[in-house]
């Protein structure tokens, strides 16, 4: 038997762990993982992050890293960790101890192959490099209530064929090295593989319902089509492998799409009716039901779609494209308090004009459609009106008030817009935080990175030195960072002969004229507008609606 040490990369920096393995394909594993070592692939050369682990293959290995992954796995290997130690945590000091078996390269291969393709029955999440089309699209039936009973059986079934693959590779590698009845009972005793329930399916919770499930994934990937982000994908069954190699990072789908969608009925543009033509492409004549299941799945309540895509997607889309501490939602949602008007905005197609698009092309119109018909319905009701009657002219006056608001708040915001991305999502969508006032948390956080903005905390932004460049500009001489995040770094600071860097005695140019070069009036003019505005409010609230209408009510039983 041949047996060997499969060590660790162990840096001497507290920080980075393993740098003279950077960048690597190999394997990782999570630091914790409920289905135990969890050990996968690397699909392309990366840096694992601080949670983690990388197990980097030397020169001349004699085996694959799919035969590694498939070791890591197995029950010996998990076993023999548990001996090790009793923590759940896959500390490379821990790891670094397994043994190598190499007569078990072969059969370790196989099962991880195995595995993936029984894994692959279900799609990635989106955030994967994998993720081509979700499940719901990928093996659509004729509705959504039977692609959910027929997606549960499968993955109840693959569960079984999951579970059947582990006992019969920890049968052959435990006759591989001649373990023992007792070993083997002490290994299954000591390994923290969670069972396959905690696991497959990883991204559905067969416990529960599946049509709701199934209806989040649609609606997003049916947004994404619309705005580009996704390409159209043929129903054919065919599984995108979960865990394979790359050469790189796969670009985005990079298709032809739309710019900007909104929330309202009627209009070109309107993000129901560019749903259902989509569902069109991939139900064909049952697409009606569809839509119909849908607002049945996701607002029981109310049974309507349009409700659910203005109070609850954006909360859905933001949840599922976070990781960790990175909060990153691509399809941005601008809306009036009550969400009776939304605009949908993809983050791929910004520009600089974006905002004022939105203005002149879609606010401004929709303002001008709803006050003609506040002024058609104050003229009906001047000869007197029933109850029902100045309610209505009493919503409508709310709805009018949040647009009035709404596109006041565009106009303010619209001459600063400068969106780069290598801010991130939040910074840039830190200045429009007064445009998200139907969800009031997602605000808070927005108005709380305005605010650190202001004071100077993030000056490393792009948004920072397009704002503020009298301030951002004489730090980048004292700070390097900064001046490299700003493309100052040869004008503020100099490198010695022993690859130290200084700060220049006199830089390279002069600050003021640095400053200038990035400073505009219009600029300014607007940011103190901006700054000096108050928070919209009053009549254009659900509150001042919800006022108007009791003092109708008042007034009502006033006149009995």
């Amino acid at each position: 038997m041949s047996v060997g040490s499969l060590g660790a990369g162990i840096s001497p920096s507290k920080y980075i762990s393993g740098e003279a393995f950077y960048p690597s394909t190999g394997v990782w594993f999570p630091d914790v993982s409920e289905r135990g070592m969890g050990a996968s692939l690397i699909p392309f050369a990366a840096i694992p992050g601080r949670k983690a682990l990388l197990a980097a293959l030397p020169a001349g290995a004699g085996f694959t890293a799919v035969a590694l992954a498939g070791f890591m796995n197995s029950i010996l290997a998990e076993g023999l960790l548990g001996v090790i130690t009793p923590e759940r945590h896959h500390k490379p000091s821990y790891v670094g101890q397994l043994p190598w078996v190499a007569e078990a390269a072969p059969a370790a291969e196989r099962h991880f192959r195995r595995v993936v393709d029984l894994i692959s029955r279900e799609a990635p999440c989106e955030l994967s490099p994998f993720f081509s089309s979700p499940d719901v699209v990928r093996h659509r039936r004729e509705s959504l209530a039977h692609t959910a009973r027929w997606l549960r059986a499968y993955w109840t079934s693959t569960r079984d064929e999951i579970a059947a693959e582990l006992v019969r590779f920890d049968a052959e590698i435990l006759g591989i090295v001649r373990a023992s009845r007792d070993d083997a009972d002490l290994l299954v005793e000591m390994s923290q593989r969670g069972s396959v329930e905690s696991w497959f399916p990883s991204e559905h919770d067969l416990n529960r319902d599946l049509i709701p499930q199934l209806a989040a994934d649609l609606v997003s990937f049916t947004i994404g089509r619309i705005f580009g982000h996704h390409a159209a994908v043929e129903s054919n069954g065919t599984a995108s492998v979960r865990v394979r190699v790359l050469e790189r990072f796969p670009a985005p789908a990079g298709v032809p799409g739309v710019v900007v969608l909104v929330d309202d009925e009627g209009h070109d543009a309107d993000i129901v009716a560019a749903m259902k033509a989509v569902l069109d492409e991939q139900w064909g004549g049952s697409a009606d039901l569809v839509l119909i299941e849908l607002g049945a799945a996701l607002a029981p309540s109310t049974s309507t779609l349009r409700s659910w895509m203005a109070r609850s997607f954006f909360d859905v889309h933001r949840s599922r494209f976070t990781k960790s501490r990175r909060v990153a939602p691509i399809y941005w949602q601008l809306a009036t308090p009550s969400a009776s008007y939304s605009v949908w905005l993809y983050i791929h197609a910004f520009g600089k004009d974006t905002l004022f698009r939105v203005q002149n092309d879609y606010a401004a119109p929709k303002l001008a459609h709803e006050e003609r018909r506040l002024e058609s319905l104050s003229s009906e009701l001047r000869g007197g009106a029933t109850a029902a009657q100045r309610k209505a002219l009493a919503a409508q006056e709310g709805v009018v008030g949040e647009l009035r608001a709404f596109l006041e708040e565009l106009k303010r915001v619209a001459p600063l817009w400068n969106p780069d991305l290598d801010d991130g999502v939040i910074i840039n969508f830190a200045l429009l935080w007064r445009l998200v006032p139907q969800d009031k948390a997602w605000q808070k956080e927005l108005k709380s990175t305005w605010d650190a903005l202001r004071e100077g905390k993030s000056d490393w932004a792009q948004l920072a030195m397009h704002l503020w460049p009298e301030r951002v500009v004489p730090k980048c001489a004292i700070d390097r960072s900064l001046a490299i995040a700003h493309g100052l770094e040869d004008v503020f600071w100099t490198e010695d002969s022993n690859c130290k860097w200084t700060a220049r005695k006199t830089p390279t140019r002069p600050i003021n004229e640095l400053v200038r070069e990035r400073a505009s009036p219009a600029v300014k003019a607007a940011l103190q507008g901006l700054i000096d505005a108050p928070v919209a409010g009053g009549n254009g609230s659900r509150s001042g609606r919800r006022r108007a209408v009791a003092s109708e009510g008042k007034g009502k039983r006033g006149r009995h």
